[in-house]
């Protein structure tokens, strides 16, 4: 079995699982369905890939190149449709997506009925013994593969401009998902069009499946600076600890058959061990290390805010504690605006007592009945109700 198989095969379950995962947990039903559609079109090409390079057999492995192929046709398309609804432009661009879904049907059958226009062939080329040579209807589908991914990118790129928050982080996972995935993914257009470099890219589309659902189920997203930090401590630590000992085996065996003699093997199997002991202790030190660095903006708040909180125990007035909490909020956090609700017994109405900001406004006009959905809600849920991790 050869690394594109087992890549193949990877992205079978991942493809596979984001679908269901999505169509259980979508927060929309629109964007589930999509994501869910490009899941499993990515699940079918992962498939095929398998079938495809598992075989010794020509005519088993033309079948199957075809086959996954024919697979590879829905992934644009439904990656365009899931692009559209995440930024909310299906309205804006239904000709175009109903243009391009008639291109895939008109593709379908040609393909189908006239399949050496497809894929004519397979032929060795790398390491491979059969690997798909195309037909002209190939070049047709490449050029609409990369038009497509490259208008979606746009796209959510124009999104990121125009958004803020929490949105705006979600739309940093997608595209972070995007350019890995379909940069590896793409690798394996290389030995079609017969240049030759091997399609190592395949093992990213896994990562990038599964960013893209977290992204998409996702409503409160850590900070993706933090998040791609761990990723990149995480991998470097275990790329020391697997790499050192395979190392070790593969370029220094002469040596360590010199030093210890027949039972050689026993230093890389040691070292390995040791490493494979040290290594979340390493990650953990390295990443609290980074976190500091990173998160430094937030932990001066959070000293300032303890700090505050010491002396706020000796005001007894409670009006001018909230005045005083509305505003050390703001500037110790920085903040654009705070307000401040207190309960008053008598009224049985939670008065707007202390406001700060740009956008302030009066204090007499707002207020919450206690019967009101949203105190309601907060009583039954003891945690913020949005915030940004």
């Amino acid at each position: 079995m050869n690394h594109l198989a087992i890549s193949g095969l990877l992205i079978f379950f991942t493809s596979l699982f984001s679908a269901i995962f999505v169509f259980i947990k979508g927060p929309k039903k629109d964007i589930s369905f999509t994501w869910g559609l490009f899941s499993l079109s990515v699940a079918s090409w992962g498939l095929g890939l398998f079938g495809g390079f598992t075989t010794d057999i020509e005519s088993v492995a033309l079948f199957w190149a075809r086959l996954f192929n024919l697979f590879a046709l829905f992934i644009p398309v439904a990656f365009f449709h899931f692009v559209l609804c995440f930024t909310n432009k299906i309205k804006d661009k239904k000709r175009e997506l109903l243009f391009f879904y008639i291109i895939l049907l008109l593709y379908l059958p040609v393909a189908v009925i006239f399949p050496k226009s497809f894929i004519t062939s397979v032929r060795p080329i790398l390491s491979f013994e059969y690997y798909p040579k195309p037909g002209f209807l190939f070049y047709g589908f490449g050029l609409i593969f990369a038009y497509l991914v490259i208008y979606g990118i746009i796209l959510l790129f124009q999104d990121l401009n125009s958004s803020s928050g929490v949105r705006k982080n979600q739309i940093k996972y997608l595209l972070l998902g995007v350019f890995v995935g379909f940069a590896g993914g793409s690798t394996t257009f290389f030995p079609v069009f017969n240049i030759r470099i091997y399609p190592w890219g395949g093992y990213l589309v896994p990562i990038y499946v599964l960013t893209v659902t977290y992204a998409t189920i996702k409503h409160r997203l850590m900070d993706i600076k933090i998040a791609l930090t761990r990723t990149g401590i995480l991998t470097f630590v275990y790329l020391l600890v697997l790499g050192i000992p395979l190392g070790l085996v593969g370029w220094g065996k002469d040596w360590l058959q010199e030093l210890s003699g027949p039972d050689w093997y026993w230093l890389p199997v040691i070292l390995a061990i040791a490493l494979a002991s040290a290594g979340p202790f390493i990650y953990s030190y390295l990443r609290r290390r980074a976190e500091n660095v990173l998160l430094s903006e937030q932990k001066r708040y959070q000293k300032v805010l303890l700090q505050a909180a010491s002396g706020m125990v000796r005001e007894h007035n409670l009006k001018k504690l909230t005045k005083l909490i509305a505003y050390i909020l703001k500037r110790s956090v920085r903040i654009s605006f705070t307000a401040a609700f207190l309960f008053d017994r008598e009224k049985e109405i939670y008065q707007l007592t202390a406001v700060r900001g740009k956008n302030a406004f009066s204090a007499s006009k707002v207020i919450f009945l206690p019967e009101h959905p949203f105190i309601d809600y907060l009583k039954k849920n003891n945690y913020p109700l949005l915030y940004e991790e």
